[in-house]
């Protein structure tokens, strides 16, 4: 079972996760141009120092009761942030 601090360290890592797809969301929502498209891609999905990426190191420091839950969000709001970039950046690059 648990220790109060592990549970406490879970609960912490789900609520970053809500925030990083929500601060994620809103920055490709927001970009005006390809410019700001592709500063938010590597703010947010960058190889090396991107937030996802930071997420996911995230998931070894996780009890291993809370990995799979923890997993699971992981990868729902890394499909979110991509679609979000991908939807960015059509937008962007549409013909005016």
């Amino acid at each position: 079972m648990a220790s109060r601090t592990e549970q406490d360290d879970a609960a912490e890592a789900l609520a970053g996760l809500d925030t990083l797809q929500a601060t994620g969301v809103a920055a490709f929502t927001t970009a005006r141009d390809a410019v700001a498209v592709e500063a938010a891609r590597i703010e947010f999905l960058g190889q090396k120092q991107g937030k996802v990426r930071v997420a996911q190191e995230r998931l070894k420091t996780l009890p291993a009761e809370a990995r799979k839950s923890y997993g699971q969000r992981f990868n729902g709001i890394k499909t979110a942030l991509e679609a979000a970039h991908a939807t960015a950046l059509a937008r962007v690059q549409r013909p005016e």
